[in-house]
């Protein structure tokens, strides 16, 4: 359904998996639709609607490629299983119907009329004053405390603070028509608001999380190992009320972590027993110092150079290779064989420490890859408690409703579990994407299902929890990294790891914490 046509057949699309390359489809995607303010969406079946750009989000998973509208009425998501570019302003993508056999057509149309920054801030403003009479209206008895020095809440959050039952509680939302990201960050912003109220205010007992309903999976698996001194935290849950105002239900966190059911469920790569062909041995002797070569949970192979993905091995037997970077790729054989020697070359002459052109795609893409790269290289250079044999890098794991990938997996000398996350550039999400795959981690060791697939080979493994270690240059540590870490589970035994800015030359461990 896209632009080419007369391409070679992509190897890798089944009835089960996307006709594209998740990662390239999701920057095409994300790019148009950075064009416009404001969109009119058309589904079959059914009437136009209109959006801000806010309420649409991809979500790229190992697997595939969603599309998220957040309404102020209705929220859904919808994988995407191909799509079409009308125009530059309009593209035509096919949706997938959870628990349906025929596919949904969608249209999006840029609508220039719709929206505006003013509009947008009118839009917040408008939020934060239903969503004030709504807390004053659900939770009897509460008064508002106006503060002098009382820190704002920046969109699309809003925030109040009030007297409850006799306790000071503080009260952060998320706008409906906000993406998915905002929303992956609530508890995030949350937890640094509550920081800097503890600067005003004396007594702040309560912290109240409140978002749509169908958004709080995140949230409730992240709440049950925060440990915030003696603040108490819970989370409601937000539907529209007929009265123009919100309804508000206290959401009961799980008891424990829930492993994800249905046909969007991704298959573990195993950690041993690679399959070879002569065709993918030959590849590998152009550089075989450099060439890592990562096995995917959509059936794939892919061989990276320095973290960068240059092609992927697909077939029973590995038989079946395509190379390029980014969406331009083309399948190996003997005519093209010397285009991917070509692009081997350039891509160990550009990605290295200290070239002219930092800005060259070979250079700047997937900087996180890279530098996971050189710590698993050499991952006592990190740490030198951890174990060099076991190192495992992007290891599938359950995240509740969907699949996620660990950056690194090891042990230490104990035979304890080790997650290691890394960031290449300031993220104050850190921690908190640290200890999505912690619990994840965690979960998985508890079945012993490490080690029935094949990781860990001849190693005892610790019962002990898992330790988590959050890694990125020191000068890119968010400011509030130190408080958000210290208000994680003491289970964790979370360790912040600040290496040098110029680790693409050696990476070396400038500060460590605790």
């Amino acid at each position: 359904m896209r632009r080419t046509e007369n391409k070679p057949v992509d190897p890798f699309h089944s009835k089960y998996l996307n006709s594209f390359p998740v990662e390239p489809a999701a920057e095409e995607l994300t790019r148009f639709l950075s064009l416009a303010r404001g969109w009119r969406i058309t589904l079959e079946n059914a009437g136009p609607f209109r959006c801000l750009s806010e309420a649409l989000d991809l979500e790229v998973a190992p697997t595939k490629l969603v599309l998220t509208f957040s309404g102020s009425e209705r929220v859904w998501s919808r994988r995407i299983l191909d799509y079409e570019f009308i125009d530059e302003l309009a593209v035509r993508l096919l949706l997938g119907r959870r628990g349906r056999g025929d596919p949904l057509t969608a249209t999006i149309v840029a609508d220039p009329g719709i929206s505006s920054t003013v509009e947008r801030k009118l839009s917040h403003r408008a939020f934060r004053h239903t969503f004030r009479r709504s807390i004053l209206n659900s939770f009897r008895g509460a008064k508002l405390l106006r503060l002098r020095r009382r820190p704002t809440v920046p969109p699309p959050y809003a925030g109040l603070v009030m007297n409850w039952q006799g306790r000071t509680s503080a009260v952060i939302g998320l706008m409906p028509g906000a993406g998915y990201r905002a929303g992956e960050g609530l508890l995030t912003a949350g937890l640094l608001w509550y920081e800097k109220l503890c600067k005003g205010v004396e007594d702040v007992s309560d912290l109240f999380i409140i978002q749509l309903q169908a958004r709080t999976s995140t949230t409730r698996r992240r709440l049950r190992h925060i440990r915030c001194g003696d603040l108490r935290i819970a989370l409601f849950d937000m539907e529209p009320a007929r009265d123009g105002r919100y309804a508000f239900r206290r959401v009961a966190l799980p008891l424990a972590f829930t492993r994800p059911s249905g046909p969007e469920r991704a298959a573990w790569p195993h950690a041993v027993s690679y399959r070879m062909s002569d065709l993918l041995l030959r590849v590998t002797q152009l550089a075989p110092s450099h060439i890592r070569r990562h096995s995917r949970p959509e059936g794939y192979d892919s061989l990276r150079l320095r973290g960068l993905e240059f092609a992927r091995v697909a077939g029973r037997r590995r038989e079946v290779i395509t190379f390029g970077v980014g969406k331009q790729r083309q399948i190996l054989s003997e005519a093209t064989w010397p285009e991917l020697e070509q692009l081997v070359l350039e891509i160990l002459s550009l990605r290295q420490a200290g070239r002219p052109n930092p800005r060259h795609p070979f250079y700047a893409r997937q900087p996180e890859r890279w530098l996971e790269s050189l710590i698993v290289d050499n991952i006592r250079a990190l740490a030198p408690e951890l174990d060099e044999r076991f190192v495992y890098p992007q290891v599938p794991v359950c995240l509740d409703d969907r699949r996620g990938l660990a950056d690194i997996l090891t042990v230490d000398r104990n035979g304890r579990l080790v997650v290691i996350e890394i960031k290449a550039d300031e993220d104050v999400h850190l921690p908190l994407q640290g200890l999505d795959y912690w619990s994840a981690v965690r979960w998985h060791h508890q079945r012993h299902e490490f080690q029935r697939r094949g990781y860990f080979p001849g190693l005892a493994l610790s019962p002990q929890p898992p330790r988590l270690y959050l890694v990125a240059p020191l000068l890119r540590l968010h400011k509030a990294q130190r408080f958000l870490t210290s208000c994680l589970d003491p289970a964790l035994e979370p360790v912040v790891i600040g290496i040098n800015l110029d680790w693409r030359r050696r990476v070396k461990v400038l500060h460590r914490y605790p």
